[in-house]
């Protein structure tokens, strides 16, 4: 096994093995991935309408983003505090959908029982913009108390998987919305509207609505408004005790929003000191160095007290070197230690005349003295 390994370590060595797993990295990262998609609720709108009888008709446009191609969706609709739900259908534009279990485009499947309604639609969808209507009537949803008429209806549950980027809803009432003689509230995210509008409808706005957060509306409004056995009468007054329930949340909600503002100023506040001191310590900064370049960053005179040896030092240039490069010598100091001034040359041989002979110690040269000197040969020339 040990030679096994150390076959493939030497056919496989372990540079090349970092090298490709660095590569396998870059390719995930930077890689598209295939078949990612996604969709996004960009809209609901409701229009819901009360009718006299205590019934409420619900028209609910959903507005939908592709990026990918998708094939159905799922519509729930919580029952427990409801009546019955009939007269469903559901729409594209004018084009309807039939009820089928065929999974085919263009149908849906619906379930009911006491607790939900569940709707399965079918379609193909692909990198685009669809928006599909689910109408449908409730009974049974207001309440009749001997003082008021009630609506009470969560038109957004919390069930909701998904944050939707708008939720728009416009109520009818039996009669004209006037404020004064109807009352109404929302309940879900603080930044959520209710409004009176000239038409005489109730708004309910949120932008957006986070997942997993409900949007309801309640609304009060005189009981003549529906007709004579409608609904099921309550045996107690109810204003007072909504007006109480409604004044809290009003005020729970208030205090609510006080926190945040006072989180957000805080927020603001902390972040315009952090701005503070860091344009205080990058001024410091600059100070700082352009204080140190003032004092050690300039050329300036340097008083040396210490006698200078005009001796050639003794020591080689190549022990200096070997000190100096932590055991290195480099060649400039040993050829300086080799040709150095009072350094002694090999001795030299000559082969010419004995009268040409110099005798060299150290670097000077010196020339016999003129006893010793041998006198050349003299050549005379006779006359023949």
């Amino acid at each position: 096994m040990r030679h096994r390994f150390s076959c493939i370590h030497q056919a496989w060595p372990w540079r090349h093995t970092t090298v490709l797993l660095s590569l396998l990295g870059v390719l995930f990262v930077f890689s598209p991935v295939v078949g990612a998609r996604s969709f996004s609720l960009d809209r609901v709108a409701i229009i819901a309408r009360v009718d006299p009888d205590g019934s409420l008709w619900i028209d609910e446009t959903r507005t939908y983003t592709y990026d990918g191609r998708y094939s159905w969706a799922e519509f729930r609709l919580p029952l427990d505090r409801v009546g019955s739900v009939s007269d469903f259908s559901l729409l594209e534009a004018d084009r309807a959908f039939t009820a089928s279990t065929s999974e085919t485009p263009g149908t849906y499947e619906l379930t009911s029982s006491a607790d939900e309604l569940y709707v399965r639609s079918h379609y193909v969808a692909e990198d685009e913009t669809r928006s599909f209507t689910l109408r449908y009537r409730i009974g049974d949803v207001v309440a009749r108390h001997p003082d008021v008429a009630e609506l009470y209806y969560q038109f957004v549950g919390a069930i909701n998987p998904q944050s939707i980027g708008r939720v728009e809803v416009e109520v009818a009432l039996p009669e004209p919305a006037v404020f004064g003689e109807v009352r109404a509230w929302a309940h879900g995210p603080l930044h959520g509207q209710v409004a009176f509008e000239a038409s005489g409808r109730l708004a309910f706005d949120v932008a957006p609505l986070p997942a997993r957060q409900m949007w309801e509306a309640r609304a009060v409004f005189p009981v003549g408004w529906l007709t004579v056995g409608a609904a099921a009468v309550t045996g107690d007054p109810a204003l007072d005790r909504i007006l109480v329930e409604e004044d809290a949340w009003v005020r729970e909600a208030n205090d609510r929003r006080e926190r945040d503002r006072v989180a957000i100023l805080a927020s603001e506040a902390s972040g315009r000191t952090a701005g503070r001191l860091s344009t205080a310590m990058a001024v410091f900064g600059l100070l700082a160095v352009v204080m140190g370049y003032l004092k050690a960053g300039r050329g300036h005179v340097v008083a040396y007290t210490q006698r200078v040896d005009a001796n050639i030092p003794t020591e080689p240039p190549a022990l200096a070197s070997y000190v100096y490069y932590t055991k290195q010598v480099q060649g400039g100091a040993l050829g300086a230690t080799v040709v150095r001034p009072g350094s002694p040359e090999p001795p030299q041989h000559r082969t010419g005349p004995a009268e040409e002979e110099v005798v060299r110690v150290g670097t000077q040269v010196h020339d016999p003295a003129p006893e010793e000197r041998v006198a050349p040969p003299q050549v005379r020339i006779k006359d023949l």
